[in-house]
């Protein structure tokens, strides 16, 4: 018993030192020299410093990045996450959601930045034409053949240019004839405003003092003239009795030549007269009894007549306008920008359900409107209008030209279609039955039914009917926009897929 008492209290004691063991002594480590240590310390995980130094410090030290500029930094401004552009330039801007959409929803790839934006317009379900090049896209032939498409080539050949002008005949200014007083007197006026005259019809008569006292020099110069002749006559017959008896009279000699000189001012004064009276008259009338009456020099309307009747006008004062009926020419309007250089134009117009055409001359007036931007187009027709031609007239200046053309080829209108403010032709690819490329041309203006068009080849098989329709039927929307051309056209207009 007392054996068994010992043997507990033994085992109680050393359990009791063992514990105290396990308490104070910790587990062994390695320091960093390689010495063991049983120490509990608690010593931090080492790091190393920019500088290489290596430190146990814990404190907190941000993760490091490198900037621009190639210096490495550990401040935490939150920098947000860098790109590559297709340039090669970095960049860290957030531009997301920059692409263009199209109107009809789907969006748009096309390399067309802002300042392109309204080159990029088109209509809900056409689709995109940014970025240059063929579309190629397929269509099945029974829908080729719902379309009813038409095919053509283009055609070779001279590039004409036309135009139209509308306008309406109108009396040249330069041939409108105003009438002035010839002289000052009092005027009788023998028409009235708008009232039509015939050629030498009598328009008005005037009585001038200035016209009675010249033709009253004229008279009296004719009987002065007649006076001295007959003197100069009976002098000459004294002589010629002188002579017969050869009797020489130098006085009488003197006498003569003296009326013979006397008679030659007379008659210079007679034509000088004569010459201010027909300078006067202008070959506007005729005079009778001091008064001068003056004549319609060709057919057409009186204008205004700004006196009265029996007025009293001063040389020169306006009396009335005569404004040709008969001697009409075209007037219209063209823009400011538009060459007409090397046009030529027919006129035309209808009257009394027949069709009239006339050559002429074409002039255009220097002048600008400053306000519509246009310039007037004049045509004088070669020869005379019909009678029932009238001021006011609608008609029509149809300009034809050529124009510089080189590398353009003759299309049907019907074959170029607009696609937003794009023209472009439909090519079928001779190919492949089912596919067709969508290719932009340059144009130039349409004449006759026929476009120039840049960017095709002469043995092209393009749609010429059926183009419109054919626009709509091209994939659009939810991934089906037509992707640009995987190939390319050859210079004979064979399409080849792929790259060489």
């Amino acid at each position: 018993m007392k054996k068994s008492v010992f043997l507990s209290g033994f085992l109680a004691s050393a359990l009791s030192l063992v514990y105290a063991a396990d308490q104070a002594s910790p587990a062994v480590h390695v320091h960093e020299d390689g010495t063991e240590c049983t120490g509990n310390h608690e010593e931090p995980a080492t790091h190393v410093h920019e500088d290489g130094t290596e430190c146990s410090g814990n404190h907190e030290e941000p993760a490091t990045h490198v900037h621009e500029d190639g210096t490495e930094c550990s401040d935490n401004h939150d920098e947000p996450a860098t790109h590559v552009h297709e340039d090669g330039t970095e960049c860290s801007g957030d531009h997301a959601g920059e692409a263009a959409a199209d109107e009809c929803g789907a969006e748009c790839t096309g390399d067309h930045g802002p300042s392109e934006k309204d080159d990029h317009d088109h209509a809900p379900g056409e689709v995109c034409t940014a970025g240059g090049g063929e579309v190629i896209f397929t269509i099945t032939d029974k829908a080729q053949k719902s379309l009813a498409l038409v095919y053509g080539t283009p055609v070779k050949g001279d590039i004409a240019s036309g135009q139209v002008v509308y306008g309406q005949l109108e009396v040249p200014p330069s041939s409108i004839l105003q009438y002035a007083a010839l002289s000052k007197g009092l005027v009788t006026l023998m028409v009235k405003p708008g009232q039509d005259v015939k050629v030498g019809q009598d328009l008005y008569s005037i009585v001038s003092p200035e016209i009675t006292s010249l033709l009253t020099e004229m008279k009296n110069a004719e009987l002065d003239t007649k006076r001295l002749e007959a003197e100069v006559g009976n002098l000459q017959h004294r002589q010629k009795n002188l002579s017969d008896i050869n009797v020489r009279n130098a006085e009488l000699e003197s006498q003569i030549v003296a009326k013979q000189n006397e008679v030659l001012l007379l008659k210079s004064k007679q034509e000088q007269t004569h010459k201010m009276l027909d300078r006067m008259i202008n070959g506007m009338g005729v005079l009778n009894d001091e008064v001068l009456t003056v004549k319609a020099k060709f057919e057409g309307e009186v204008g205004d007549i700004p006196i009265n009747q029996g007025a009293w006008l001063e040389q020169g004062q306006p009396i009335m306008n005569i404004i040709p009926t008969k001697s009409l020419e075209f007037k219209g309007a063209v823009y400011a920008g538009d060459d007409l250089s090397n046009m030529t134009g027919k006129l035309e117009f209808a009257l009394n359900n027949k069709q009239y055409q006339f050559d002429g001359k074409l002039r255009v007036a220097p002048e600008v409107n400053a306000e519509s931007r246009t310039k007037a187009v004049y045509f004088i027709p070669n020869k005379t209008l019909p009678e029932q031609a009238f001021i006011g007239q609608r008609a029509k200046l149809v300009l034809t030209g050529s124009q510089d053309a080189s590398g353009y080829l003759n299309v049907p209108q019907g074959a170029v279609i607009k696609v937003g403010v794009e023209d472009v032709v439909f090519v079928k690819i001779k190919e492949k039955s089912d596919s067709f490329a969508m290719i932009k041309v340059q144009t130039l203006p349409s004449y006759q039914g026929m476009v120039p068009v840049k960017g095709l080849h002469a043995n092209d098989q393009i749609v010429v009917e059926g183009g419109n329709e054919l626009k709509y039927a091209i994939p659009t929307g939810d991934g089906q926009q037509p992707k640009k051309s995987a190939g390319h056209f050859h210079a004979d207009g064979k399409f080849h897929e792929g790259e060489h």
